[in-house]
């Protein structure tokens, strides 16, 4: 017998829904679900059930109502997680709804990540309405303190401050997710951990609210002994004494890192060329409109476009491999960019062709000086590449 989900599918294409219960059961779910079509559907069927999660697939009807199915669960206060089945070419607008809380866009032609995201939410699911419980009990009775770390130990990364901000306590899961050892993070404040993204006025914020004996949830990214960051979802609950003063603060974290990454992964698909690393067509447009609302606004510096294209490229690509080709196209890439500037804006616009976006130009005269010295730069001889081949 598969493990059991309960699952609301929102789909009109009946292949399409085939496609992704039998993906489920060929990972070993025993997918309990129904299928709606309609918003009227939609409107019954989304309190009928306790669901696991939802999967909506993108432009599912001709209004394309899915922000509204994921408002609708907001407002009502459901805990569900929100997944979108997108095509590739509709990860960009798709990637709005994560900001506003859908909670992972999957490809719905290839159906990849799809068991491991629903596994992952279901886990995170049932951590939320754990923890809901957990901290019930914290805040409602302090004689239970002592049960209630016990079993947070077991399953998050948990540390408790004074009422100073200074770390009394942690437990295991914080020692081996941050590199730093029991000894060197009691005695100490949070600042150990370098925390990332948050400014002062953030923090101060943060400490207003809880030395309120406010509880705070949010997300932190903080940086490992070795340097490298890890992100984590968590929660502050301050603890009041007898006389109505905080005399401790109760940290409870889940380690959200492999989504963090995974929403950075999406952003940077859907923005950057994978062979050269630069912006794509799709910012490079974006960036070409807001350098020409600057310009409007302010007159400083035409924008400009200057197209290149490696002559002959077929030739090298024939002549040394395409391995080869993907170099020149990375060096290419690396001299245009570095030889612009940061102001520019650079990106690969066809196999063989680069445009570059400079905006501080005075002159026609400084465009052509511009456009001769970067022809210059890439007439230089490529390494690994045979003298004669022209570029």
């Amino acid at each position: 017998m598969g493990s059991s989900l309960s699952i609301l599918i929102v789909a009109t294409d009946q292949e399409e829904v085939f496609h992704i219960i039998r993906e489920l059961k060929s990972y070993g779910f025993s997918p309990l679900y129904q299928i709606i079509s309609n918003k009227e559907e939609w409107k019954i069927r989304i309190f009928e059930e306790d669901w696991d999660a939802v999967l909506v697939s993108y432009h599912w009807n001709k209004e394309g109502d899915e922000l509204e199915l994921l408002k609708d669960i907001q407002t009502h206060g459901l805990d569900i997680p929100f997944i979108i089945l997108a095509a590739p070419e509709d990860n960009a607008k798709a990637l709005a709804l994560m900001h506003v809380g859908a909670a992972d866009i999957i490809d719905k032609k290839s159906l990849f990540r799809l068991t491991q995201v629903l596994e992952r939410e279901r886990r995170e699911l049932i951590f939320r309405r754990e923890k809901e419980i957990t901290q019930t009990y914290l805040e409602s009775s302090l004689q239970e303190i002592q049960f209630q770390k016990f079993a947070l130990d077991q399953a998050n990364i948990v540390s408790i401050t004074d009422a100073n901000g200074i770390i009394t306590y942690v437990n295991q899961k914080l020692t081996k997710i941050s590199g730093y050892t029991e000894e060197e993070l009691i005695g100490s404040s949070h600042r150990i951990l370098k925390s990332q993204e948050r400014s002062k006025d953030d923090w101060k914020s943060v400490w207003e609210n809880i030395s309120q004996g406010k509880v705070w949830n949010g997300e932190i990214k903080n940086t490992k002994k070795d340097g490298n960051f890890f992100h984590l979802e968590t929660t502050i609950v301050p603890f009041k004494g007898n006389d109505g003063s905080i005399f401790k603060y109760v940290a409870i974290s889940i380690d959200i890192t492999d989504r963090k990454l995974a929403e950075n992964q999406l952003t940077h698909d859907a923005f950057y060329d994978n062979l050269t690393e630069l912006p794509n067509r799709a910012l490079f447009l974006a960036r070409i409109e807001q350098r020409i609302f600057e310009y409007n606004a302010n007159s400083n510096g035409y924008p400009v476009i200057i197209s290149i294209n490696i002559d002959n490229f077929r030739r090298i690509n024939h002549s040394i491999g395409s391995e080869a080709g993907d170099d020149v196209l990375r060096i290419f890439a690396e001299r245009i960019d570095k030889f612009s500037g940061t102001n520019a804006t650079t990106t690969r616009l066809t196999a063989d062709s680069f445009a570059v976006l400079v905006v501080d130009f005075l002159s026609v005269e400084d465009v052509n000086d511009f456009a001769h010295k970067l022809k210059e730069r890439l007439k230089e001889i490529l390494p690994g590449v045979p003298a004669e081949t022209p570029a």
